[in-house]
C-alpha cells in the first residue's frame, strides 16, 4: 500500500473540513469527480488505486449518518418533489442490492460477460459461468454512497452563497480539465508519453487507458485528460459544449469556449462522442424550435428564430475554424476511421455481441436480472435489463424521467436553464457504449443540476418574500 501526495493532503483535510465547512468538501468532491485517475492510495501488487472521489462519497455518507443519528434519526427533505424523486431512487437501490446478492446464487453458472474480464475477451472467447464475487457487494455500495451524497445535497439547507461557491469549484473543474487536455496534447510530442501520470493521473489502472493513432505517418494521442480513457472524458466535454451552446443566447462570448472545446472533443477520437454530440445538438435544436402550434395554428417565435440562427451560424463558424486548425483532411480521416469504419472493427463486434447476450440474459433470468457486478453489457438499457431486470430498469428510468421533468420545469426561463442539458449529455453516451451507473460524470452532473435547482428556488422564494 502506497499513499499518494493527494491522499496525504486531502484525506485529513477533508475529514477536518467536513465538521467545520462541508460546503468546501462538496466543492472538492465536484472537482474530484473530474479527476478520475487521482488516487489517495495505490496497491501496486493488484495494479489498483483508490480514487479521491470515492473516498469523498464515503466520507459524505458517514457524515450524513452521524448527522441523522445526532438529530434523533430525523431527516427532512423540505422539497416535496425532490423527496418523491429520491424515494424512486431508493426503491431502485433496494432492488439493486437484493438482486446483486441473490442473483448469483439463483442463476449460478449462467453464462455472463464478467466486468473484470473485459467485453472483447468475453466476446471472442465466450462468456464465463456466473459466480458470486466481491463486485456484487462493492459496485452496489458505490451506488449507495453516490446516492447518500445526493440525499445530503437535497436534504440539508445549503445557503445560496455556499451553492455559488460550489459552482465555482465546478467551473474550476471545467477549466482544469481543458487545461490538462492541452497539456497532455502538447507534451506528448515532447516526451511521447502521458505527462499527466506524473501530476494527477496517479492510478495504476489508468496506465493502459492512454491510446494513440496514426495519421499521415505521424502519431497522435487520443486525448483522455484526467479520465481513465477517451470514451470517459468525451461525455464530460459534450456536456460542457451543450451547456455553453445554451448560454450563447445570453452571452456571445461563450462561442470562444465552444471553439476551444470542440477540437479537444474531436481529438478524443471517440465514436460515441461524435454520435452523442450530433444527437445532443439535435435535441437542443428541437427544444428550441421557433415554430409553436396553438389553437389550430402555427406561430413563429422571433426570439427563438434568432437563437436557432445564432447557434447554426456559430456551429458553422466553429467547424470552419476546426478545419483550419486541424485540417479538413484530418477531420475526414478521423470521421471515416472512427465512425464509418467502426462496424468493421473488433470493438464494434464485441459491443454488439455483448448487447445481444445482455438481452438474452434478461430473458433467461425471467426478467429479474443477474445483479450488478455479475455482468457488464455495452449500452445502458441492455446492461440494466441484464443486471436489474424489468423492475430495476423501470425504476431507474422513472427516476431519470421525474428528475429531468422537474429540472426542466424549475429551470426553464432562468439563467440556470443551460444546466438542464448536463444530464441528457451523459445519458446519451451511456445509452450507446458507457453503461456503468458508477460513472463519476453521471453523478457529478446530477449534483450540479440539483444545486442549480436549489439556487433558482432561493431566488423565487426571495421574490415571494418581497411581495
Amino acid at each position: 500500500m502506497e499513499p499518494t501526495i493527494w491522499g496525504i493532503i486531502f484525506v485529513p483535510l477533508c475529514a477536518l473540513l467536513m465538521f467545520f465547512n462541508p460546503t468546501i468538501v462538496i466543492g472538492i468532491l465536484i472537482l474530484s469527480l473530474s479527476l478520475q485517475m487521482t488516487t489517495i492510495v495505490n496497491f501496486p501488487a493488484s495494479n489498483y488505486g483508490f480514487q479521491l472521489y470515492k473516498y469523498l462519497t464515503i466520507l459524505f455518507s458517514l457524515y450524513l449518518l452521524i448527522k441523522v443519528i445526532y438529530d434523533g434519526w430525523k431527516l427532512r427533505i423540505q422539497n416535496y418533489y425532490l423527496k418523491q424523486i429520491f424515494f424512486v431512487l431508493l426503491a431502485f437501490i433496494s432492488y439493486l442490492f437484493f438482486i446483486s446478492f441473490a442473483g448469483p446464487f439463483i442463476f449460478n453458472g449462467i453464462p455472463v460477460f464478467p466486468p473484470l474480464v473485459g467485453i472483447d475477451y468475453s466476446a471472442v472467447l465466450g462468456p464465463s459461468p456466473l459466480e458470486f464475487s466481491s463486485l456484487n457487494i462493492v459496485l452496489p455500495m458505490y451506488i449507495l454512497f453516490y446516492s447518500l451524497t445526493f440525499l445530503y445535497i437535497i436534504s440539508y439547507n445549503i445557503q445560496e452563497k455556499d451553492i455559488k461557491v460550489i459552482l465555482l469549484f465546478w467551473k474550476l473543474s471545467v477549466f482544469l480539465t481543458v487545461f490538462f487536455l492541452f497539456l497532455q496534447f502538447i507534451f506528448f510530442f515532447v516526451i511521447d508519453d502521458d505527462v499527466l501520470k506524473y501530476i494527477v493521473n496517479t492510478a495504476p489502472q489508468g496506465e493502459y487507458g492512454f491510446a494513440k493513432f496514426e495519421y499521415s505517418e505521424s502519431i497522435f494521442p487520443r486525448l483522455r485528460g484526467t479520465f481513465q480513457e477517451p470514451s470517459m472524458i468525451s461525455p464530460f466535454l459534450i456536456g460542457i459544449f451543450i451547456y455553453k451552446l445554451a448560454q450563447l443566447e445570453r452571452n456571445l462570448k461563450d462561442i470562444l469556449s465552444l471553439i476551444i472545446i470542440l477540437p479537444l472533443l474531436f481529438l478524443t477520437t471517440s465514436t460515441t462522442a461524435y454520435i452523442s454530440l450530433a444527437i445532443m445538438i439535435a435535441i437542443y435544436l428541437v427544444l428550441n424550435l421557433p415554430i409553436r402550434y396553438k389553437r389550430n395554428s402555427f406561430f413563429l417565435q422571433k426570439s427563438k428564430v434568432k437563437i436557432i440562427a445564432g447557434v447554426l451560424l456559430s456551429l458553422l463558424l466553429i467547424f470552419i475554424i476546426l478545419g483550419g486548425v486541424l485540417g479538413f483532411d484530418f477531420i475526414i480521416f478521423t470521421i471515416s476511421t472512427f465512425v464509418l469504419e467502426k462496424p468493421e472493427t473488433l470493438s464494434y463486434y464485441s459491443r454488439t455481441k455483448s448487447n445481444i447476450h445482455s438481452l438474452q440474459l434478461f430473458f433467461d433470468t425471467y426478467f429479474m436480472g443477474v445483479g450488478m457486478g455479475s455482468h457488464r453489457g455495452s449500452s445502458l438499457v441492455a446492461n440494466l435489463l441484464a443486471i436489474t431486470g424489468i423492475f430495476g430498469t423501470t425504476l431507474f428510468f422513472m427516476f431519470i424521467y421525474a428528475f429531468l421533468k422537474y429540472t426542466y420545469n424549475v429551470l426553464k426561463g432562468t439563467a440556470y436553464f443551460p444546466y438542464f442539458y448536463l444530464l441528457p449529455s451523459i445519458l446519451i453516451p451511456m445509452s450507446i457504449s458507457i453503461p456503468d451507473l458508477t460513472l463519476p460524470t453521471f453523478w457529478q452532473f446530477l449534483y450540479i443540476t440539483t444545486l442549480s435547482i436549489k439556487i433558482v428556488q432561493y431566488g423565487k422564494q426571495k421574490e415571494k418574500d418581497q411581495k
